[in-house]
């Protein structure tokens, strides 16, 4: 799939070197996009999901360090590199408590840009190779204990076994999600039971598949129709990939679903509670 990288220089000579030394780096990187100043580049950040930045730190209007503080507010695991002259080295600490991922100073030599990029794309692999695993790690009895500890009315703190899957989760921010299919026995009473679980199973894996690829959180079939995920990252990005979840079940398998979404949450207490706020949702 390659990772995506935004370009933003208030100056079209420099904004099209970037972009022609971006495309020649050999890197499995994607152009997805350029802007001329920060109000268009967050423009783009909003319809494009964007893993890396390279911008200007002077620029009219919007200067580069306000434009990266809310591009962390849009995506907050979107590295960004600084790009400026000597004059502007007195913004460096402000970027430094911004925590960007660098900086880079003109004339930007093409060496040094591609250390930075590879260096950036490695960084970004692995953290998205780490979602992936930690997904995909969830062992049978954790998922049953999980499933038992949200569902226990008055529950004290959860088993060592599921801390240990939640801690990281919290440390983020995750919220609950229950998705349930809707009327499958009444749509497809003409089938057959086989079929019916052939059909089900056709949209478990469409919803693995996509929280997989997309390193959504954590998937769980609660039962044949109800299924339980758990958000990792970004609160905006998480709700916009639930809403391309209901348009791909409904266009591939040619049923609805129905999402209940709970509060984001950081601790223990507060995503139990967001599995309540979940359950009432989706009543």
């Amino acid at each position: 799939m390659g990772l995506n990288i935004l370009l933003v220089d208030d100056e079209s000579v420099d904004l099209e070197w970037l972009r022609r030394r971006v495309l020649g780096s050999g890197l499995d990187l994607n152009v997805a996009g350029t802007a001329n100043n920060g109000f268009s580049a967050l423009k783009l950040m909003k319809q494009e999901q964007v893993d890396i930045i390279l911008s200007d730190i002077r620029m009219p209007i919007m200067s580069g360090i306000e434009f990266a503080r809310q591009a962390k507010a849009i995506n907050p695991q979107v590295k960004i590199v600084f790009i400026s002259g000597h004059e502007d080295f007195g913004y460096a600490k402000e970027a430094i408590a911004m925590n960007v991922s660098g900086y880079l100073l003109k004339p930007v030599k093409d060496k040094e840009l591609y250390e930075m990029l590879l260096s950036l794309c490695e960084k970004v692999e692995q953290e998205q190779n780490w979602n992936r695993s930690f997904t995909e790690t969830l062992s049978l009895v954790n998922e049953e204990l999980l499933l038992r500890w949200f569902n226990d009315l008055a529950p004290g703190q959860a088993q060592t076994h599921i801390r240990g899957v939640l801690s990281p989760l919290l440390k983020a921010g995750s919220a609950v999600a229950l998705i349930e299919i809707d009327d499958l026995e009444r749509k497809t009473r003409d089938m057959g039971e086989e079929n019916r679980r052939l059909l089900t199973g056709q949209v478990i894996s469409l919803i693995r598949d996509m929280v997989r690829e997309q390193a959504l959180g954590l998937f769980i079939v609660s039962h044949n129709t109800r299924f339980v995920l758990l958000a990792v990252g970004q609160e905006d990005r998480f709700l916009t990939y639930l809403g391309e979840l209901l348009q791909t079940i409904r266009q591939a398998a040619d049923l609805t679903i129905t999402i209940g979404v709970g509060a984001y949450a950081y601790d223990e207490e507060q995503l139990h509670e967001s599995y309540r706020q979940a359950q009432a949702a989706l009543s």
